[in-house]
């Protein structure tokens, strides 16, 4: 269960981040954090799976 809650929790604080940055008109503040808001859940995610080399052997 452990695998889902940091890459949700981290892409959820994004989103609503980006959320209160459209609702000031800063769309592209908004987009940074929604994008980057994906990359760390994607890279707990992978860590979680591969652990915490993982990167080193991806590139």
């Amino acid at each position: 269960m452990e695998e889902y809650r940091r890459p949700y929790y981290a892409l959820f604080s994004a989103v609503t981040k980006a959320i209160e940055e459209m609702e000031l008109g800063n769309f592209g503040i908004a987009k940074a954090l929604l994008v980057k808001g994906q990359q760390t859940a994607e890279e707990i995610y992978i860590q979680f799976q591969y652990g915490e080399d993982a990167f080193e052997v991806l590139l």
